[in-house]
């Protein structure tokens, strides 16, 4: 009798711990992937897009680090020095024609560069695709800034890049301010190169 009962207590001990385990584990599980889905993603006003959230910080902290000295191509396939381009302030924007958020954003840089492009340098950096790819994506959407092809993924290499879109926020003397992981809208765009690049 007593090995029943002992038996039984042990199995109801058992049962009583997984329960609360599983309900522990239950709600830790759903508070995390409800956190995750509010921090990891969020949706470009106005373009229905759902793309990753900046501040993941999935790309290195480049801050006050110097543009390097790599080659890049035009969209005529003539080598450029990245460092070439440094000598005004300048918003140096990674993408490719394939990339959903790249595409919902550049209308946004679109816009912003309408409106600061005669004091800050806009550059469009595709680490995909051909030049005629390339050239045709951004006319879709009225992109007149420069844009340049990575045919080697250099630039993404060197610097260490894992998201699409990032972009880079250069001073005219060439160091990186800041890196955004992740699509922009104008506002915070043109927030940041006021803060950053064109200080009162």
């Amino acid at each position: 009798m007593a090995d029943r009962v002992i038996s039984w207590r042990t199995r109801s001990v058992i049962f009583g711990s997984v329960l609360v385990l599983s309900v522990l584990i239950g709600w830790l599980t759903t508070r995390d992937s409800g956190s995750s889905s509010s921090d990891a993603v969020s949706t470009l006003p106005g373009v229905g897009v759902t793309v990753q959230d900046p501040t993941i910080g999935t790309n290195p902290d480049l801050d006050n680090t110097q543009l390097p000295n790599l080659t890049i191509a035009n969209l005529h396939g003539d080598e450029v020095s990245l460092r070439s381009l440094i000598g005004s302030p300048m918003v140096i924007n990674l993408w490719y024609p394939t990339c959903p958020p790249c595409k919902a954003e550049m209308p946004e840089f679109v816009k912003a560069q309408a409106q600061v492009g005669q004091t800050v340098r806009f550059v469009g950096l595709s680490t995909q695709g051909s030049p005629a790819d390339v050239k045709k994506f951004a006319d879709s959407l009225g992109v007149h800034y420069e844009l340049y092809t990575d045919p080697g993924q250099t630039a993404v290499n060197v610097l260490k890049l894992s998201v699409a879109p990032t972009t880079l926020f250069v001073a005219a003397d060439g160091h990186i301010t800041s890196i955004q992981s992740g699509a922009m809208t104008e506002g915070t765009l043109l927030a940041r190169i006021h803060q950053e690049l064109l200080p009162a």
